[in-house]
């Protein structure tokens, strides 16, 4: 444990990935409750949780038309969309993929391959649904390597330093200072009262201070900000937890961050804090707050925003929209925030942007999104995004990861049904 201001030394302990084999089976099935699960057909499997088992697969536009190729011997098992991640890790010039799904995070490598490389960077923890929250991957100690952020339901995040050549440091725990009367690993005795101090939804890496490194915000039942002081050492800094807006008040669900000139700017949007009396007529709202040092956070502005069943998303924009970011919920919004931190809601969208690269290979930045009726759409090369006729046929992936090489992006995604291979 340690308060604000103590840092967290990076651990020398390596390990190769792969290093913990499933127990008993081989990377043709999947665990569940200590045995192997066949991978079978997903859906189509009459035994308990059968229908949650998704095979992986690799989409890519060729000469105008999607093929997708299932990489073999990997099937993720998964009650929601199963996080996951895409980057270079091994220094074979393609992407590999990092997910989580009930068996823990595992890693992928040469997806195009005969035998991909299927290997557990964490094994299943905690017999618990949807336990992985998010993985990311980023050089975040500018080594040239990626290093792996992993957000579970029932673990403090957890840093792994990525030595390139499919090799990680062991975990380094990213730890709050406990709220009072925490009861230490019992997360059910204080749901209600007080928040889980592990429980985060979402992470975002950017440079807030202007320092060259990227430092880390999180959200779920609040915002904790993490300031990089360089080779991958992490300083918790801050902790803003529920906010108000008119009669009730809001945890902060979702964020993400930036740097404005000299200041460091979180959007962050959540639902309506369950301790209060009454539901207000709005379940969800949005905050904009500023820091100089990472320390001590102001509210610039705040607006309501339905939520209403949706799950909360902010993404951070640069270029082809009207503002700073997009919120989804009830409805997709642009969101301005401007030098004085109010927030300003601009067009209405028919669609969350998930993913951001160069698709097609024609050198414009093109967009994966979620709702509406395209599953992407096509940088214009003014700086604003299309849809075409291969929009709407689009698949829907999990991430974008230049898996073979050739310079464009790839479609990393479970479960593919789309148009059939040429």
């Amino acid at each position: 444990m340690f308060g604000c201001g103590r840092k967290v030394a990076p651990l020398a302990t390596l390990f190769l990935l792969g290093a913990c084999p499933p127990s008993g089976g081989t990377d043709a099935g999947v665990l569940q409750d200590g045995g192997i699960v066949d991978g079978g057909n997903p859906g189509e499997g009459e035994g308990e949780g059968e229908q949650f088992l998704k095979p992986l697969f690799v989409i890519d536009l060729v000469d105008g038309e999607w093929r997708s190729t299932e990489v073999p011997g990997v099937t993720v098992f998964s009650y929601a969309p199963a996080p996951a991640a895409a980057g270079e890790l091994d220094g074979d010039g393609r992407a590999d993929t990092v997910f989580g799904d009930e068996n823990g995070v595992h890693v992928v490598r040469d997806l195009l391959g005969t035998e991909p490389s299927l290997e557990h960077v964490i094994e299943r923890e905690h017999d618990t649904d949807q336990n992985v929250r998010a993985v990311h991957l980023e050089d975040l100690d500018q080594n040239g390597s990626l290093d792996l952020l992993v957000l579970t339901m029932l673990d403090w995040p957890r840093l792994f330093r990525g030595l390139g050549d499919g090799m990680f440091a062991a975990a380094i725990e990213l730890r709050l200072p406990d709220p009072p009367a925490w009861l230490p690993g019992s997360c059910q005795v204080v749901e209600g009262n007080l928040p889980c101090p592990w429980l985060f939804e979402t992470a975002t890496f950017a440079d807030l201070d202007g320092d060259g490194d990227k430092d880390l915000v999180m959200a779920g039942r609040g915002i904790s900000v993490f300031r990089n002081d360089g080779g991958l050492v992490f300083t918790y800094t801050a902790q803003v937890g529920s906010l108000p807006d008119g009669q009730a008040t809001y945890e902060m669900n979702v964020a993400t961050a930036w740097r404005d000139g000299e200041v460091a700017r979180v959007l962050a949007e959540g639902r309506w804090d369950w301790a209060s009396l009454d539901s207000p007529p709005v379940d969800g709202a949005m905050f904009a707050l500023a820091s100089s040092d990472l320390t001590t956070w102001s509210v610039t502005g705040s607006t309501t925003f339905d939520l209403e069943e949706s799950n909360p998303r902010v993404v951070r924009v640069e270029s082809g929209f009207a503002g700073d970011a997009v919120a989804c919920g009830r409805q997709q919004r642009v969101v301005d925030v401007d030098s004085a931190g109010s927030i300003a809601l601009g067009a209405t969208l028919d669609y969350c942007p998930l993913s951001f690269g160069d698709i097609d290979g024609d050198g414009n930045t093109d967009m994966t999104v979620a709702g509406g009726e395209n599953g992407i759409l096509f940088g214009d090369g003014a700086g604003g995004y299309v849809a075409t006729e291969l929009s709407a046929t689009a698949p829907r992936g999990a991430t974008l990861g230049d898996v073979n090489g050739d310079g464009d992006m790839e479609i990393i995604g479970f479960s593919y049904r789309g148009p059939a291979n040429p």
